[in-house]
């Protein structure tokens, strides 16, 4: 017969039987915790563990259990079949992120930097953590959002999430007024609008809201109706004025002719000139008609990289708006805004007789005193570009195809261009430098095959002369000048790239060769700094890098340094006040308008003010405090403009005072 409970528990004390009804209970505060770090010392060392998460090149191991218990969604398509080994591969999410999170699910506990948070939220909303993927979020908010907006903004966009990107507009919308003069701003896509005007009681009745409103929906109607691409839009300063309806419209050849003095314009010299320039130089451009070309072109500049997210139509009401605006002078206002979905700094400048000689407005005005940097004479992409005697010389380069042998000086003093000697050979693709007074033109192509040969141009003759040919024949390489010695480092010879470098000795008029690289580059930069010399970027074929080598010659050794942050064939550099500058180029997709800065106190790249319009196989050649951008590429035509850098104001100038 079966015990009854009162039975099973009676405890014999003495002679008597004692019936004790009462339960022993006990409590381990810390037993969990024990439990918890034992199995996290478990996955720590791969024992008794019987899943993997595979993220990029990292296995991350750990328990089954845990795994459902604390991140049950990726477990949401397994079959449940009992496996030894249950493998979980991850993609698009940072390994680094994803082993804080399973870290977590073992401790309850996480600490990251404020630098990698952005990739946690994206890790915890990819597993489903929703708890990590809040407190992610309101860090970003309190911390980082207030250091680095646009950052923040640009995940939000990328990222799909609504919620952050509402608060960042909000922050945008709240602190336009702190935003409009920093850097941030300056390196956003800019709508550039100078004002004329037919009615100054019009003008002047508006307030800065209206005027960004004015332009966003100007510049929606002219790609709506295919008037002008996104690039197109954004690449160059638009001459405007207000018509009698209250619109902006765009100032033509035409509109400066009127006879009507109630339709004549008030605009400035500086404006008048820039419009003819504008006017002619679109004439000569390659129309992009093609609705596949503007489809693909658009994307390239949207760079919408969301696979699970249905393509928009890029010309939809919603992204084409005000995010915010402010009064920045009285005769300028600014504005944050997307068009067509791209956030893009809005600059309008209201052309006033007061503003001419308003400094503190010269940021965004172009006065009665300005001028448009004079044009070359025609377009020049991979030009040489040297600094002789404190005058801008473009060596050669070419234009649509043809090598040139032309050569132009430019006098910043004069703002003026005018012809020298022709060389000898065209040459495109070059190296140009200047060592005892005088200028170098080395290699290239002259159209049909890559060259060895030298020229040299002396001033004061005005004439061009053989020197010494390179040990073989260099195109889209890069040169160098280091204790009065050249160097030609990488390019490329037929089908080969190289890594090969060599110097050119001018006292003993000879060329000898010195270690190579350590990596194969064509359409490469070379520039030199502290008596170092520095391999930038460039492309082997299939990759483009930003990867940077630098070569000291009392060791001849080739080591790398920092790469940039953005990958870049055919850009020019440039060094100013002990500084390296990087500039333009393209990345094998876009063409670009930004320029990085190597600091090598620090050793490290920041991002500078762009350029006003990409510019790709770019010449670049520092004169004075100044750099000057010359010719190159500008996605639709060869860019005959030049454009320099202040780098006290850290601005991209196209007028000079």
């Amino acid at each position: 017969m079966m015990p009854s409970k009162e039975k099973e528990s009676e405890k014999i004390d003495g002679s008597r039987n004692v019936m004790v009804k009462e339960h022993l209970l006990f409590k381990n505060d810390r037993h969990i915790r024990k439990v918890f770090e034992a199995l996290n010392e478990q996955r720590q060392t791969a024992r008794f563990t019987d899943a993997v998460l595979k993220v990029g090149l990292a296995d991350i191991k750990l328990h089954r259990c845990i795994l459902a218990a604390a991140i049950p969604k990726l477990l949401e398509n397994q079959d449940g079949e009992d496996e030894s080994l249950l493998t979980v591969k991850l993609e698009g999410v940072d390994p680094n992120a994803v082993e804080v999170l399973v870290q977590f699910a073992y401790t309850g506990e996480l600490s990251v930097s404020a630098g990698e948070v952005l990739g946690l939220y994206h890790a915890a909303k990819s597993l489903g953590m929703k708890e990590v993927q809040d407190s992610c979020e309101q860090f970003v908010l309190d911390k980082v959002l207030p250091l680095d907006w646009m950052a923040v903004r640009g995940f939000a966009e990328q990222q799909d999430c609504p919620n952050l990107m509402t608060a960042v507009d909000k922050f945008i919308e709240e602190h336009v007024g702190d935003i409009y003069h920093k850097k941030d701003f300056f390196q956003l896509p800019r709508l550039q609008i100078e004002l004329a005007s037919t009615n100054d009681r019009q003008r002047e009745s508006l307030d800065s809201e209206n005027l960004c409103n004015f332009a966003i929906n100007w510049a929606h109607k002219q790609l709506e109706e295919g008037h002008i691409n996104v690039r197109g839009l954004l690449e160059k300063t638009h001459i405007m004025f207000l018509t009698a309806d209250g619109e902006l419209k765009e100032c033509t050849l035409e509109d400066l002719d009127a006879e009507d003095e109630n339709s004549k314009l008030i605009t400035t010299e500086a404006q008048r000139e820039y419009i003819r320039y504008t006017s002619l130089e679109q004439l000569s451009k390659k129309e992009v008609n093609s609705s596949d070309d503007e489809e693909n072109l658009t994307e390239l500049i949207l760079q919408k990289n969301n696979n699970n997210k249905k393509k928009r139509s890029w010309l939809a009401e919603k992204d084409f708006r005000l995010i915010g605006a402010v009064q920045s002078s009285d005769s300028a206002c600014a504005g944050v805004a997307t068009v067509a979905g791209v956030l893009v700094a809005i600059s309008i400048h209201s052309q006033t007789q007061s503003s001419c000689n308003n400094s503190d407005s010269a940021d965004l005005s172009i006065g009665e005193d300005w001028v448009l940097v004079a044009p070359m004479s025609r377009g020049r992409c991979s030009v040489g570009a040297v600094d002789l005697n404190g005058k801008l010389y473009a060596v050669g380069g070419y234009d649509r195809g043809d090598c040139l042998n032309t050569v132009e000086q430019y006098d910043p003093q004069l703002n003026e261009w005018m012809p020298v000697s022709t060389m000898n050979s065209p040459r495109g693709r070059l190296g140009a430098e200047v060592i005892n007074g005088k200028i170098y033109a080395i290699g290239g192509s002259n159209g049909h095959t890559e060259l060895s040969t030298v020229e040299v141009f002396d001033e004061a003759l005005n004439t061009w002369k053989f020197a010494p040919s390179m040990l073989q024949c260099r195109c889209s390489f890069g040169t160098g000048v280091v204790n009065g010695q050249i160097f030609a480092v990488g390019g490329y010879e037929g089908p080969r790239n190289l890594k090969s470098v060599e110097v050119y000795n001018p006292e003993k008029k000879e060329w000898s060769r010195v270690a190579p690289m350590n990596t194969e580059r064509n359409n490469l930069c070379v520039e030199a700094l502290d008596n170092k010399l520095y391999a930038i970027g460039g492309y082997n074929g299939w990759t483009c890098f930003n990867t940077v080598e630098c070569y000291d010659p009392a060791e001849d050794h080739w080591f790398f340094v920092p790469p940039m942050k953005t990958h870049r064939r055919g850009a020019g550099a440039a060094v100013l006040h002990g500084k390296l500058y990087v500039i333009g180029g393209s990345d094998g997709t876009n063409f670009l308008n930004s320029v990085e800065c190597y600091d090598p106190t620090i050793n490290e790249w920041k991002i500078v003010a762009s350029l006003n319009t990409p510019r790709h196989n770019v010449g670049a050649v520092a004169i004075g405090d100044h750099i000057y951008a010359v010719g190159g590429f500008g996605a639709s035509s060869f860019l005959k403009s030049i454009e320099y850098y202040d780098f006290k104001s850290d601005k991209w100038n196209c007028f000079v005072l």
